[in-house]
């Protein structure tokens, strides 16, 4: 059986406040050759996305994020995406959608080819 390769990785950390995108400290980024860059946005409350054209493979993409110390018990996180967009979605302890709960939140994106 043939192993597959990592293609491309992203990692990142994320801020976001208030009404305002996330805004990230990319750490690596080799998504794609020409090294294009995430752009966030916030569609609503408590729901970002990241979209790469291109940068995703349905069924080979694992997306991860780390909780740190600070924000651990403030907010459920969700990690889902399409070829192009990667949603991120923070609620707080009751599970209502929340904001201003990225505080240099660590995600790990890998791309299998």
């Amino acid at each position: 059986m043939s192993k597959k390769r990592i293609s491309g990785i992203y990692k990142a950390l994320l801020t976001q406040a208030g009404g305002a995108a996330p805004v990230a400290i990319v750490l690596e980024n080799t998504l794609l050759p020409d090294g294009a860059a995430i752009v966030w946005s916030r569609n609503a409350v408590g729901n970002y996305k990241g979209t790469l054209i291109g940068a995703f493979v349905v069924d080979k993409t694992i997306a991860l994020a780390d909780l740190t110390a600070s924000n651990f018990t403030a907010f459920n996180l969700d990690l889902g995406f399409t070829i192009d967009v990667i949603t991120l979605v923070t609620a707080n302890q009751a599970g209502a959608s929340s904001d201003s709960v990225l505080a240099k939140t660590s995600v790990t994106i890998e791309v299998f080819r």
